[in-house]
């Protein structure tokens, strides 16, 4: 397959307090698909955590199906960032 012919996705996925948004865009800014579910804060990070890792692995299945490949991922977290430890310090 000649590489200027492959289809790609990025998927960015908003973390909110109540809800993870997340939406899967081609190369043009179009969105293909998006999907919401609740973030689950209140059960704990590491549900949280759970959480976005489902909801990746779904957005990918999804992009496959759609004959895209994805290129990349972004996640907007509120709150402040300690990029050299790759961790947010404080979330609202």
């Amino acid at each position: 397959m000649n590489k200027s012919n492959i289809k790609v996705a990025a998927i960015g996925v908003d973390l909110g307090g109540t809800n993870l948004r997340l939406g899967i865009v081609d190369q043009e800014g179009s969105i293909l698909k998006s999907i919401k579910r609740p973030t689950m804060a209140k059960e704990g990070k590491d549900r949280v955590i759970n959480q976005i890792i489902d909801l990746l692995r779904d957005a990918i299945e999804i992009s496959k199906q759609l004959s895209k490949e994805v290129k990349g991922i972004c996640i907007g977290a509120p709150g402040f960032l300690d990029i050299k430890r790759g961790i947010i310090r404080e979330s609202p």
